[in-house]
Formats: C-alpha cells, structure tokens, sequence
C-alpha cells in the first residue's frame, strides 16, 4: 500500500483537476456566506451584509466559471491532498473582508478566520459584549465549519476517485471501520456532526 501511495505521488499535479475541484468548492463556500450574510442583514449590519453578498457573489462568479473546466473526471493522490490544504487557505482569506467590517485590521480578521477553520480557539478579541452580532456569529459559524467539517465536505468533493479520497481519511488503527464509499463516510459524519449541534443547542 505505501508503495503504490508513494508512485501515484510522482505524478505531476494537473492543473485542470485543481481549476475545477477548486470552483466546486468555491460554490460550496458561496453557498456557507447565506447563514452569516442573514443574521447580518436582520441584526441591521448593513455593512458586514453586504460584504457577505460580495464576497458571496465572487466566490459563485468564480467558481462556476472554474468549474465548468473540462478535466479528467479521476483524481490523484497528491491533488486530493493540494485541494484540501487550499481550503485552510483560500477559505480563510475569503472570509476576512466580512470580518474587516467590525473595525478589525487584515492581519487581526485573518488570524480570527484562520483560528475559526482550523478550530483553534484563539482569538484576538479582547472582548466580546461590545462586538456585532455578525462578527460573533461568524466566529462561531467557523469553528462549526471547521476543522473535521471542512475536511469531510471536501473528501466529499474530491472523491471523484474514491481510493484516492478513502487514503485522506485512512484510519490505519482501525481500517475496517471505514467506509466503502467516501461520500457515504462523508453523510454519516455531516449527520452526527448536524445531531450533535442539534443537541447542543437543545441543551442551551
């Protein structure tokens, strides 16, 4: 197994595969600005709603353009594994111009994007009473995204060959527990991800 994972990592990353993987998920990311770009809207934050529908908007523009690219319908190993790191990266910088407009700098709305998506939790907010309504929102609203979130809506994406999305989310402890198709590994965790903030909020 290591050895046929080694091989396929010597082939060359095809762009094409990149453009119109990268525009499927830059859809799916115009389509996660709807929740933040609402609450914005009717708590009358007019200006972080319409940097959401920009942002929103760009992201739709651009993907659909990227994804209509003709491209091999397989993928290989190291560009399942270069459309993945690109969501931690492009994903967070997207989002950073809705952040700017709670009178965050770049760099202090990029830091809290990025902390958001990989779920760190660090922040630096000295408090948080005197924030929007938005910019809290949108800190929790990447945390939820974040994390195991992002990564199995992009194993999702991307398994257009399944061995290849099935070597990202490899248990080597306990193989047999994965699944026999990745995007059916994808729905059952989206599922208990979607139950379990059901009941947190239940709880609250």
């Amino acid at each position: 197994m290591a050895d046929v994972a080694t091989e396929s990592l010597t082939y060359a990353v095809r762009p094409a595969v990149l453009a119109r993987r990268g525009g499927e998920l830059a859809v799916l990311l115009a389509i996660l600005t709807l929740p933040p770009f609402l609450v914005a809207l009717l708590a009358g934050e007019a200006d972080s709603a319409w940097r959401y529908a920009g942002v929103g908007v760009a992201l739709a523009l651009v993907g659909i353009w990227l994804a209509r690219r003709e491209a091999p319908a397989s993928i290989q190993v190291n560009e399942a594994l270069v459309i993945s790191a690109l969501v931690f990266i492009l994903a967070p910088l997207a989002l950073t111009y809705p952040l700017m407009a709670a009178g965050l700098n770049f760099t202090d709305a990029l830091f809290e994007s990025i902390s958001g998506f990989t779920t760190t939790g660090l922040s630096v907010l000295g408090t948080v009473e005197d924030k929007p309504v938005s910019l809290l929102f949108e800190r929790a609203w990447l945390n939820w995204l974040g994390g195991l979130g992002i990564v199995v809506l992009s194993v999702a994406l991307v398994s257009g060959s399944d061995v290849a999305a099935r070597r990202l989310i490899e248990s080597p402890v306990s193989p047999e527990t994965l699944a026999t198709s990745t995007r059916a590994h994808a729905r059952r965790s989206i599922v208990i991800y979607a139950l379990l903030t059901a009941l947190s909020i239940l709880l609250l």
